[in-house]
């Protein structure tokens, strides 16, 4: 079905956007500071960022 195959497509472009941001919110952490943050954290602190933008 050609709707079940766009939204498979937006999807796969939505993931690879958010992956996208995360790389880029990753870089600015690092460069913010340089902390002992472990990427685990890092990462939940960015789903409780986009959450609340969201």
């Amino acid at each position: 079905d050609a709707r079940v195959r766009a939204l498979s497509k937006l999807e796969a472009a939505s993931t690879l956007a958010k992956d996208q941001q995360k790389e880029e919110f990753m870089t600015y952490q690092n460069q913010l500071h340089p902390s002992p943050v472990s990427p685990t954290e890092r990462t939940n602190l960015f789903e409780q960022i986009s959450c609340r933008r969201a």
